[in-house]
């Protein structure tokens, strides 16, 4: 008797470990990821030529449905990691673009989304963040590669040049 009550509880507590561990890897290594990209765009349609812009684009690469909700930019460093003294900031796309996605949007597996911004003299290239990313429903930011905001501050400062 004593047996059959030891092998229950080894076997409940195994299925226990196992719907724990599995809703631990559901919940943090199974969310949907977005791949997060940012260039200089214009936009044909037809004959007619308008932009440029900044373009940044959202892609989700599931495994399911994500929900974007804002646009941060930053500036890190490991300088200013070790200070505590990055800047964090929200960025607000062009809302009355009709080319541009709106906020807050849910994407499906595969669908993707680009936002617009206009290149101004005094918009955020123009300054030291190095990092643009979008937030998700779960809380995290999904950043674009350094590299991209790089070749895209490049471009930036090749369009405020003077021809």
């Amino acid at each position: 008797m004593a047996i059959a009550a030891l092998v229950i509880s080894i076997v409940s507590v195994l299925i226990a470990g196992t719907s724990l561990g599995w809703n631990i890897y559901r919940d943090l290594v199974l969310r949907a990821r977005l791949q997060v990209s940012c260039n200089i765009s214009s936009i044909f349609s037809g004959q007619q030529r308008s932009g440029p812009y900044i373009a940044l684009k959202v892609a989700n690469k599931g495994p399911g449905p994500i929900f974007c909700n804002t646009v941060y930019i930053r500036e890190t460093s490991f300088l200013l990691w070790l200070c505590r003294k990055r800047k964090n900031a929200a960025l607000v796309h062009d809302y009355t673009n009709p080319l541009c996605s709106k906020l807050p949007l849910k994407l499906e597996v595969g669908d993707s989304a680009t936002y617009l911004f206009n290149p101004t003299p005094d918009c955020f290239l123009s300054e030291s963040y190095n990092q643009i990313g979008m937030s998700d429903s779960y809380g995290h930011v999904h950043w674009a590669p350094k590299a991209d905001i790089a070749r895209t501050r490049i471009e930036f400062n090749k369009l405020r040049r003077p021809a």
